[in-house]
């Protein structure tokens, strides 16, 4: 019984704690457009992609929630060189993070970061790839870019 209620009170403690969290960082989210909501959603056919890493730009330190995914062809491979000029860049941007997701990463994040994003979101025919942008490695820029030699043999652009 002792072993329940001590259970009980953990469980309790991490779910007030992730609320909070929660509770914290949306407070601090205030700048994310409305165009985001699930009664709004963003119109992805209102901009390219490289304009929608400079949306993100605009909105560094924020959380940049994404209720519905783009069309599957959002992201044309005439993008895809442009979006590989900036897989190495440290410029601070909003992050993206799909709604279903159960965690909230930190808000930071950079145009490369997020261009990989996009990048991978080609690869895989559809955008977002994931619950949400994971940062860039050097082992992730590596196989970005062995992927990218590739797809340039294979591929006309």
């Amino acid at each position: 019984m002792n072993k329940r209620i001590i259970l009980a009170l953990i469980l309790s403690s991490s779910i007030i704690g992730c609320a909070t969290r929660l509770v914290q960082q949306q407070s601090s989210n205030t700048s994310i457009n409305e165009e985001f909501s699930p009664t709004d959603p963003f119109k992805w056919e209102n901009l390219t992609p490289i304009e929608f890493l400079n949306y993100l730009k605009e909105r560094q330190g924020t959380l940049l929630t994404i209720w519905e995914p783009a069309p599957r062809d959002w992201i044309k491979k005439e993008h895809i060189p442009k979006l590989m000029e900036l897989i190495e860049s440290n410029t601070p941007c909003a992050h993206t993070v799909a709604a279903i997701s159960s965690c909230l990463p930190p808000p930071k994040s950079t145009i490369g970061d997020e261009a990989i994003f996009l990048i991978d979101g080609f690869i895989e025919g559809r955008y977002p790839p994931g619950l949400y942008s994971k940062g860039k490695s050097k082992q992730k820029i590596e196989s970005i870019k062995e992927w990218y030699e590739e797809w340039k043999r294979n591929k006309k652009l």
